[in-house]
């Protein structure tokens, strides 16, 4: 990036879109004043404008990135300069360090009254942080999601609003928590991931929306089944299922059957692939399981196979990951019908051998 600022750039994509900086405000839905400023480099942008105007201008998260080197170089030199911040920069590690020193909007600000107007930025910001994690890898983009859920809570603790607004807050700042949480995980960020898969259950909690809760809890399977703790991931899978419905029910017992297959247990990890296919065949649109639209046939085909190689099983494993839909019909029939009960669960036993499934990994 060299000696680009945030500030230059900025003003030369928005130049090369013929915008003005007010026309610019509209479109990216931020305060005219704090973009103005940021351009003529007065003041450090905050995660939540630089996401929001990289996608108002489609730069692919190039002003993200030079936003947060601009960030991180500032709280270096203001950590180098002042003893005590050297030892919070060490105790608490570089993303807290440059997230108190991001240019935040001062936490006791009141922002007046807050509408759905307010919401739809945040989620286009995680959006976008998606589509940029799945492009360029989550390790430099999580640190932005959290600037988008800590942009939610400003609002959701300084704003007014209606009920349906503060649903609307929460369920926002949970799914920039979720993202925040994937991105942390691609990024090898396991702390910071559970954190904030943490922080999203807290807030579906709080909302009447349970397809957060169920999102944190299976990410916190596979986290767990990745790290070589699966009798933990099949506790966080079983609590999923216990409130997951429709289309969103399929992925506990996807996370179980990988959680099995990781410990070794073959019989267990083939059942709940089955019943995963099971309400696959019964399943339908569902607006709630937006997250969970990979699954398809050829997913599961490909997770099972992934689970067979774990357990040694490497004629299954080539026949699921190569073999053709009537092949799949016929070990579909191999297994046999699934009955009522085991469609809903059962208790599950449980092993503990280390595994991770690099198809799931970049399901966020």
């Amino acid at each position: 990036m060299g000696d680009t600022t945030f500030g230059s750039e900025l003003r030369r994509r928005r130049l090369a879109r013929g915008l003005s900086l007010r026309q610019l405000s509209e479109l990216a839905h931020v305060d005219f004043t704090h973009l103005s400023r940021a351009e003529n480099g007065r003041r450090r942008p905050t995660e939540l404008l630089a996401a929001a105007v990289d996608i108002a201008l489609e730069a692919d998260g190039e002003l993200i990135a030079i936003a947060h080197v601009q960030r991180a170089a500032t709280a270096a030199t203001a950590v180098t300069s002042d003893p005590v911040r050297r030892r919070e920069f060490v105790a608490t590690g570089v993303a807290a360090a440059v997230a108190s020193l991001s240019g935040m909007r001062d936490c006791t600000i009141r922002v007046g009254r807050v509408g759905g107007s307010d919401v739809e930025p945040l989620d286009r910001a995680v959006a976008r942080l998606r589509a940029l994690g799945h492009q360029h890898g989550g390790a430099n983009l999580w640190q932005a999601a959290s600037g988008v859920a800590r942009e939610g809570y400003h609002l959701l603790e300084q704003g007014t609003y209606t009920d349906e607004v503060e649903a609307a807050l929460l369920a926002a700042i949970g799914r920039a928590q979720m993202c925040a949480g994937w991105l942390a995980f691609d990024g090898g960020n396991h702390d910071a991931a559970r954190s904030c898969y943490n922080e999203a259950l807290s807030l579906a909690r709080q909302t009447t929306d349970p397809s957060i809760e169920v999102h944190a809890l299976v990410n916190l399977a596979f986290q767990s089944t990745f790290l070589g703790m699966p009798r933990q991931a099949v506790r966080y899978a079983e609590a999923a299922e216990r409130i997951a419905f429709g289309k969103m029910a399929i992925v506990p017992q996807i996370r179980r059957a990988t959680a099995y297959a990781s410990s070794g247990e073959r019989a267990e990890s083939r059942s709940a692939m089955s019943r995963a296919r099971t309400m696959l065949d019964h399943a339908g649109d569902d607006e709630h399981g937006y997250w969970c639209s990979f699954i398809s046939p050829e997913e599961l085909d490909g997770i099972e196979g992934t689970a067979a190689m774990r357990l040694g099983d490497m004629r299954r494993a080539e026949t699921l990951l190569t073999g053709s839909s009537g092949t799949r019909r016929r070990l579909r029939a191999e297994q046999g019908p699934v009955s009522r009960t085991a469609c809903e669960g059962s208790s599950p036993s449980r092993g503990g051998r280390r595994g991770g499934s690099e198809r799931e990994r970049r399901v966020g």
